[in-house]
């Protein structure tokens, strides 16, 4: 496969956080970070992320850094040296050939003369770049609303008769990107006709009776129903069904949210004269 370099809209391989390797395209390059961002197609929605050069080049060995960034020497191909001719190559001369046998020992370096392995300086280690730091801010904040809303991760109950589906549920939830509504980032928008569904908690008897969380809620809007299924041969597994709907809320937020994204706009429409209808 022909060598090319990095530039835009070039098609190459990216390894994600949890290990999978997929194609995405080069959307933009920094110089300055060492690093580029891809984009690729998911789920019905484009995502993107920052990936170092260095990780690229490592994944992807027909891809050559860009011609104009300095640093990366050792991944360029090295061109042939045509000075070296017979005619100018000369053997070593006895003089250059003689060991070194009579160096005084104090100019031996102490390393050499009690044979310790010469140390070289380490290289530094590698700033994180800021998009790295807010998906690890990302990850981390996930981490606790999960333990804060659902069941601790690697203790569900075998004594559950639905333990099964409830570690299929689980370790579902860990391969999604959940970005759930915002109080302070999301801004109201106007619509004519819109429709929310809030997720309530598990309650006590549903608790007692081992009731497995079926619902999950990705995204600002979009929730996502886990039914469990049975093949013929008895195999256990999830089907996954994903609505849409205007805004959809879990069992965290609070009746300040729900009211500012439901209620508030059609208080705002009365008082400006206008006919409007709640359903709940």
């Amino acid at each position: 496969m022909a060598q090319q370099h990095l530039r835009l809209g070039l098609g190459l391989n990216i390894q994600r956080s949890d290990g999978r390797i997929h194609s995405a395209v080069v959307s933009g390059l920094n110089e300055s970070q060492q690093s580029i961002t891809v984009e690729w197609f998911e789920g019905g929605e484009t995502k993107g992320k920052e990936v170092e050069v260095e990780t690229v080049l490592a994944l992807n060995e027909n891809i050559l850094p860009p011609a104009d960034w300095a640093g990366f020497e050792e991944y360029r191909p090295t061109k042939p040296n045509n000075n070296l001719s017979p005619a100018n190559h000369h053997p070593p001369t006895q003089q250059q050939q003689k060991p070194l046998t009579n160096i005084p020992s104090s100019r031996i370096p102490l390393a050499q003369k009690q044979n310790f392995p010469v140390q070289t300086p380490s290289e530094p280690a590698k700033r994180k770049s800021q998009c790295v730091k807010e998906i690890d801010k990302i990850k981390e904040n996930r981490e606790k609303r999960r333990q804060r809303v659902a069941q601790p991760i690697g203790e569900i109950d075998p004594s559950n008769p639905n333990w099964e589906f409830a570690q299929m549920i689980d370790d579902y939830r860990q391969e999604l990107n959940i970005a759930p509504l915002s109080f302070a980032n999301e801004v109201v928008r106007d619509h004519r006709i819109c429709v929310c569904v809030r997720k309530r908690p598990i309650n006590k008897r549903e608790k007692k009776a081992k009731t497995v969380d079926v619902l999950t809620l990705p995204s600002r809007d979009h929730i996502m129903v886990h039914e469990p299924k049975l093949k013929v041969d008895l195999t256990k597994y999830l089907e996954n069904h994903k609505f849409h709907f205007d805004y959809t809320f879990d069992e965290s937020v609070s009746n300040d949210m729900v009211y500012k994204f439901t209620a508030q706009p059609i208080l705002r429409t009365i008082f400006d004269g206008g006919i409007a209808t709640c359903f709940a």
